[in-house]
């Protein structure tokens, strides 16, 4: 390959990257599913029932949070899964399973207080033990931990206090710690079915979020129905209770094209990773909403390869992280 071969494909596929660096996209029917509605006297009430139709642009690797790679399988998990904090739009930390913390002086101590009312979907009590469960079987060798494993650290052990009380303990002071536990790939799992199942708990989740698993067709769709039970949602949502709408289908769909029409024909109710040279068209649809939202960070990054056994080669990473909605 020459130079001039080089810089032209470098600028080829940094126009690709950058063009996804501009914001991430979704497009939604204005027909497809009405949440809520205006009654007789004018004011605004929730529509309950129905099931919400989602499109996605590929294949979750695995629903086991903590053995995750994809960015992809973040949509589904958010629903099945709850975490000890949230964090806010402004970056700030909130309770969400934990409804307390206080941190040592050296930094290294988080001592969390729990919610006394959480279970997860096959009945196991939320506590103390299932903290300790979850964050020891990220850093255990035999899980084979992906992002998790990154965000987890400095993370060494931790010491149930109490049933509702739990010290973690980290190697070195971590300004990022609360921040890296909010996301869904640190999301909590159900013991008990984590270790019943073991490989398979991916393709069987447990969590004790607003929605539970149903089933998993492969490369076509996924999908899991409301929590009925469910009253733990952090303050970043407005319905702190059960679900209004009854299930989410998670339907695959890789190819960009079929995936716009599908919500074009009402198909699907909602796709998300529109593509670039889409936007203006869907946009100016009156039939469709498009909603864009910048991304935090450097979620895809190009790193050239300069030389390796002589070729020039192209390695492309995504680290995208995305909270799901609870509807």
């Amino acid at each position: 390959m020459t130079d001039t071969q080089r810089n032209h494909t470098h600028h080829r596929l940094w126009l690709t990257v950058s063009g996804l660096l501009i914001a991430i996209s979704l497009v939604v029917s204005g027909c497809g599913g009405v949440v809520e509605k205006s009654n007789a006297q004018g004011s605004v009430a929730t529509a309950n029932g129905g099931t919400l139709t989602y499109a996605l642009a590929t294949s979750p690797d695995t629903l086991d949070p903590h053995r995750s790679g994809l960015a992809v399988s973040v949509r589904v998990m958010r629903t099945l899964y709850d975490s000890l904090v949230v964090q806010t739009a402004d970056g700030s930390i909130k309770p969400w399973l934990a409804e307390s913390w206080t941190v040592s002086k050296d930094g290294k101590k988080y001592t969390f207080k729990l919610r006394k009312d959480v279970k997860f979907h096959d009945g196991t009590p939320f506590n103390a033990e299932a903290v300790k469960f979850n964050f020891d079987r990220v850093i255990d060798p035999a899980t084979k931990a992906a992002n998790a494993l990154a965000l987890i650290r400095p993370y060494t052990s931790s010491k149930v206090i109490d049933e509702y009380t739990v010290q973690v303990n980290l190697s070195t002071p971590s300004e990022a710690f609360l921040g890296n536990i909010s996301q869904a790939m640190l999301g909590i799992v159900s013991p008990t079915a984590a270790k019943q199942e073991g490989e398979q708990f991916g393709k069987k989740p447990v969590g004790s979020g607003p929605y539970q698993y149903v089933d998993w067709k492969d490369n076509t769709s996924i999908a899991v129905k409301k929590n009925p039970d469910y009253t733990w949602a952090p303050e970043t949502v407005k319905n702190t209770g059960a679900p209004h709408i009854d299930g989410i289908t998670f339907s695959i769909i890789p190819e960009e094209a079929t995936r716009i029409g599908s919500v074009q024909s009402k198909q699907v109710l909602a796709a998300e990773t529109v593509p670039p040279q889409n936007i203006l068209a869907l946009k100016n649809s009156p039939d469709l909403q498009l909603l864009q939202a910048n991304t935090l960070g450097l979620p895809y990054t190009l790193f050239i390869n300069g030389v390796a056994s002589g070729k020039c080669g192209f390695t492309t990473l995504s680290t995208f992280s995305r909270r799901f909605p609870h509807f």
